[in-house]
């Protein structure tokens, strides 16, 4: 006798594994869990710049009242904080740790592509326009088929350590995952010019990669607005906060800015 139960000593009983379908909502819940951490990495490596930028300008006073040391070690921790917060945001996929980062979220948006509804479809196309993704190459497509071109630019377009040959974010993305591997996470013993060479604008050029990303995917699938309108991205505002504060406290202790000088 055999009742309707599949019992574990029935080696024909068939095992029916079922699998929970995500529907719109529940992906785009998922999209911002991955979007946010995003958030705060650009603003801490904005910070990290401002405050930076903010002590070179007072390099000159901060060296006559002998905080030189002080603010030679701060700096050092706010560079590190910047190169540890863009290397999170370029991260590969991993199965083993799982992070948050852009690779992270085009593949999110790959895997959903079908399922996914685009928000704020004139926002969403004015950004892409700006960022290489023709508008008018966009607007006849239903949102499935832009959000498959949106990944595929992406994917072609991120900067990729493994292909550097000629392409400048790559060479940038490079070096400084050199700078965090070699003289940050680990203490290994290779000089400064053993490294390979990378300049500030270079890497914010990154920083402005990532910007322009958060921008496009908050129109495109939150209808958060995180770029605002004329290209820029609305939380540097919040960033530059931070060294005001510097700014402001360096004046009150009688701690002149650097005079400039008349070109």
């Amino acid at each position: 006798y055999r009742d309707s139960l599949c019992l574990p000593f029935y080696t024909d009983c068939i095992i029916i594994v079922m699998r929970k379908y995500m529907n719109t909502e529940e992906i785009k819940s998922a999209l911002k869990s991955e979007i946010e951490p995003l958030v705060k990495n650009i603003l801490s490596a904005d910070q990290a710049y401002c405050l930076l930028k903010t002590s070179a300008d007072f390099a000159t006073g901060l060296n006559a009242g002998k905080y030189g040391n002080l603010f030679g070690f701060l700096q050092s921790i706010f560079s590190d904080k910047f190169i540890l917060s863009v290397t999170k945001i370029f991260e590969k996929e991993s199965q083993r740790y799982p992070m948050h980062s852009i690779p992270v979220v085009i593949a999110l948006l790959e895997k959903h592509q079908n399922d996914l509804s685009i928000t704020e479809r004139p926002n969403f196309l004015r950004v892409l326009n700006d960022i290489g993704l023709e508008r008018n190459k966009l607007e006849g497509f239903q949102d499935q088929k832009v959000t498959q071109m949106v990944v595929a630019h992406f994917r072609a377009s991120l900067p990729d350590i493994s292909q550097k040959n000629g392409c400048a974010l790559s060479l940038s993305l490079d070096a400084v995952k050199s700078i965090r591997d070699k003289r940050i996470a680990h203490d290994e013993n290779v000089t400064v010019a053993k490294l390979p060479p990378v300049t500030w604008d270079e890497l914010n050029g990154l920083l402005a990669y990532a910007k322009n990303f958060i921008g496009a995917i908050g129109w495109g699938y939150l209808s958060t607005a995180y770029e605002n309108g004329s290209g820029g991205y609305m939380l540097s505002s919040d960033a530059l906060r931070t060294s005001t504060a510097m700014r402001r406290l360096l004046k009150q202790a009688g701690i002149e800015e650097n005079e400039t000088k008349d070109a």
